[in-house]
């Protein structure tokens, strides 16, 4: 697995939140090239990832194999075969160009080439009705050290002993005028085709869902926290009003986070006094808007909310619509079958496997699944009375038993993504539901897998594309997404599971909405 340390990390992540579409209309492209070395690292890993506003739509990576520049863009590649290898042999040539930088760096101050450094250079271009202003060209080495083109494009503005002496060889080589053709010529021309590729994407608008939260702390404390969600661009204002009066006390406010769909996130949150909720509004104003909105939280209705939540004690347990939790834990004594285990082959031989299936809903288990218990079925676990026919449980028993050979098959694929043993100490967990509203009408749903506790992948919002984290949750996204599976996921938690959450919310009716 390929690991940043966390200076680098950070410098990459300021470096992406730098990056947005301008409030008077202006766009930006951006090129990012980063440099990394830490103890033990045989060569060091060059990246270099390129956005449109707050969109990326390239990157390179010196450790992926084989090392290329790629289209990550989410609208379609329309480049030729003999542009991405023209852009991979550059990226190279960089790459070669900052090993050679970041030695005549370490010599100036005497440092280690074992120890962590970084280089990374910024530079770009902005067009406003298609005109190009306030390119910009930074180069920094170990965050201490920078050297930036002023706005003349002639001259340089430097901070440090290495960039002072690298200000002298690049105006001794005529640097900055090679770097005014690029930045006036071929940036916008790069600007201008990536503009026209992602038009669809990169100029809509897309108005903020927003709602307000109420939690109240152990301590008596009451937090409003007013939330925008899956708008685009980034740029937007919360702001917390008190009887009409702008609000800075005892506020917090987040900053604007990509959703990992191409939309963007935020909240703002108060602290109030309990029963004055009323006297505070939230004011969202976003382009997409036509008019700034005012927001109130509004108190809950009776009870007939239906959420879903995750228990678990060790193996992790599941929830409405069946959180599904597999397990695999290394075999104490070779060649005993482990309680429960209905696996033969040689694998299995290798290893106890426990499968788990709970079903919720609120926090009240309605239904479970455990592969080591004595009779290996789905039942019954609700405190109110079994209403289903026997013929019910014996399809979610056929249906939970094929759920646990998929999770067998997971898992072997994510052992072997990371060339790990197979008598290790590993999970993988689903967990998926569905929230109604008042009415018994859909109001949101999720889907997330998880392997041991690191990889991820799970359903955005807005039920249509995925998120990841982890070299096999990306190889099962990519997967996810030729097959259009998040379509049938969608399917699931809007009809079936509504249809389940209904069917038990009306046998458990004076269980569930009791109240005191």
């Amino acid at each position: 697995m390929k690991t940043f340390v966390p200076e680098a990390l950070f410098l990459l992540l300021l470096a992406y939140l730098a990056l947005s579409r301008h409030s008077d209309g202006s766009h930006s492209l951006q090129y990012v090239q980063t440099l990394l070395t830490w103890p033990g690292l045989m060569e060091p890993q060059f990246i270099v990832i390129a956005f449109v506003d707050d969109t990326q739509f390239e990157r390179f990576n010196s450790r992926e194999e084989p090392p290329r520049t790629e289209h990550c863009a989410p609208w379609v590649n329309q480049q030729k075969s003999e542009y991405w290898e023209w852009r991979t042999d550059q990226a190279m040539d960089e790459r070669q160009r900052f090993i050679e930088m970041l030695t005549s760096l370490l010599h100036t101050y005497n440092y280690s080439e074992t120890g962590y450094h970084t280089i990374q250079n910024l530079y770009g271009c902005d067009l406003l009705s298609g005109e190009s202003r306030h390119p910009q060209y930074k180069l920094n080495f170990n965050r201490h050290d920078y050297i930036a083109i002023n706005e003349d494009l002639n001259t340089w503005n430097t901070v440090g002993k290495a960039a002072e002496n690298l200000r002298l060889e690049w105006e001794e080589s005529g640097v900055a005028q090679l770097v005014k053709t690029y930045l006036e010529e071929e940036c916008v021309k790069l600007f201008r085709i990536q503009l026209d590729y992602g038009k669809n994407i990169l100029l809509r608008t897309d108005i903020p869902q927003t709602h307000v939260t109420h939690k109240v702390s152990t301590d008596g404390k009451i937090t409003l926290r007013c939330w925008a969600l899956d708008f685009y661009p980034a740029d937007i204002t919360l702001t917390w009003q008190r009887d009409g009066d702008n609000q800075t006390q005892d506020v917090e406010v987040m900053d604007t986070r990509p959703a990992g769909d191409g939309t963007f996130q935020k909240w703002a949150a108060v602290v109030v006094p309990p029963g004055e909720e009323q006297r505070y509004t939230c004011r969202v104003d976003h382009e997409g808007l036509r008019e700034p909105i005012t927001l109130r939280w509004e108190p809950p209705q009776p009870p007939i909310l239906i959420m879903t939540i995750v228990i678990g004690l060790g193996l992790g347990a599941v929830l409405m619509g069946a959180v599904v939790t597999f397990l695999i834990w290394k075999r104490r004594t070779k060649g005993k079958k482990g309680a429960g285990s209905e696996f033969v082959s040689q694998w299995e031989h290798q290893a106890q496997l426990r499968f788990i299936s709970a079903g919720y809903v609120n926090d009240t288990q309605f239904m479970g699944f455990d592969s080591r218990a004595e009779i290996q079925r789905m039942e019954q676990r609700a405190p109110w009375l079994d209403q289903q026919k026997p013929k019910y449980w014996e399809e979610e028993t056929q249906s939970i038993s094929r759920e646990k050979k998929f999770f067998k098959e997971v898992m072997k694929k994510v052992l072997h993504v990371y060339n790990q043993s197979m008598s290790g100490y590993h999970t993988v967990q689903r967990r998926y539901g569905c929230v109604l509203r008042p009415g018994g009408y859909f109001s949101r749903g999720f889907h997330e897998l998880t392997f041991s506790g690191q990889d991820y992948i799970t359903l955005n919002e807005n039920l249509r594309t995925w998120t990841s984290a982890g070299k096999a949750a990306k190889l099962l996204r990519q997967q996810r997404e030729k097959t259009r599976f998040a379509q049938v996921v969608k399917t699931y938690l809007m009809d079936k599971c509504v249809e389940l959450l209904l069917t038990q919310l009306d046998y458990g009716e004076e269980f569930l909405l009791r109240t005191g």
